[in-house]
Formats: C-alpha cells, sequence, structure tokens
C-alpha cells in the first residue's frame, strides 16, 4: 500500500491550537491560516529517503517492517528524520488513520534543513537503481517502468519543494508536523 506524507510548518501557538482543535487540519491544509502552511510529499518521500539515507536503505535491505520499532542497522540519520521524523516525538492527538503525527522541533528543522542544503543532484543520482528499488519495494514502485523519468520528472521536483518548505520553516523558527495518509 502506498501511503502520502505531508508535512506542516505552524507556528506553536498554532499548533497548540491544532492539539485542541483537530477541526484546524481543513483551515491549515486549505492554507487559510497565515502562520502554517501545508506541503504534501505524494508517495515521494520514500524514495527520497531511500536516495538519501544510508540508515534507510539498511533499513530495507534488513527487510525491516516500516512499522516495527526496531532500530535500523545504523540508527536513523538527519535525513531519514527530516523525511519521515522516524526520531521525532510522536503526536498522539494527531493521527490521520496511518498512526500518529509526528512533531519535529525547532532544532531538528534546523538540523534537517542543513543536511537537505547539503544534498546535491549527483547525491540523488548516484543512488539511484530501479531494480534494487522496485526489489526493496521502495514505494511507488514506478521505478523500472519510469526508469530515470522516476527520479527527473517525480523525485527530483519534490525533493525541491520539501526542501524549500524545510527552510521556510528553519527561516521562521517553527516546527514542523509529519503525517502520512
Amino acid at each position: 500500500m502506498s501511503v502520502a506524507a505531508n508535512y506542516v510548518r505552524l507556528s506553536p501557538t498554532t499548533l497548540a491550537r491544532w492539539r485542541e482543535q483537530p477541526g484546524l487540519f481543513d483551515a491549515i491544509c486549505a492554507q487559510q491560516l497565515p502562520d502554517a502552511e501545508h506541503l504534501d510529499l505524494d508517495r515521494a518521500w520514500d524514495g527520497l529517503s531511500w536516495l538519501l539515507s544510508t540508515a534507510k536503505r539498511q533499513q530495507k535491505a534488513a527487510d525491516l517492517s516500516e512499522d516495527d520499532d526496531t532500530p535500523a542497522p545504523g540508527a536513523p540519520d538527519t535525513i531519514w528524520n527530516i523525511i519521515e521524523g522516524v526520531k521525532a516525538p510522536t503526536e498522539p492527538l494527531l493521527d490521520f488513520g496511518y498512526g500518529p503525527a509526528r512533531v519535529l522541533d525547532t532544532t531538528a528543522v534546523a538540523q534537517g534543513c542543513k543536511a537537505l542544503d547539503s544534498v546535491i543532484q549527483h547525491d540523488l543520482r548516484s543512488a539511484f537503481d530501479p531494480e534494487t528499488m522496485d526489489d526493496h519495494e521502495v514505494s511507488p514502485q514506478i521505478w523500472l517502468r519510469e526508469g530515470r523519468g522516476a527520479l527527473d520528472e517525480y523525485l527530483m521536483p519534490y525533493f525541491e519543494r520539501l526542501r524549500a518548505f524545510i527552510r521556510r520553516a528553519r527561516d521562521a523558527k517553527q516546527p514542523v508536523v509529519i503525517f502520512f495518509g
């Protein structure tokens, strides 16, 4: 099953309001709150984590379930954390059916921004291996069928959107909420 990743950057005040009023979700996703922004990363999150995180590749290679809390060989790294929130605390009041949301505090956002800013296109291209990605069931499993187009026309644009989004969160000193749905 493929699941989309969603990111919300917002002020600490709006995050507190959201915890108390989960109905704010619609306003946040509709970009109706001035201090909140929503980014839908579609299913590109798994491919980006795979390409940029050695720990994620090790986890997939070890055939660990993504729902398993067993640490991957080599603890989750900063890139894996900024994309999937694997080290971030959960937010049980914000559960959209695929487990509780995870909240990256401003320190994790700044660290993730630095890690994303250090990525160059070569990093993505050198790790792109369609056959291995399909073999390891990296979502959305379009890699062999689409070839380099999956990288150039799908993953790269989503990577740039995520990087710009995380920069805006860092610059505004905002936490980021990650949830799947």
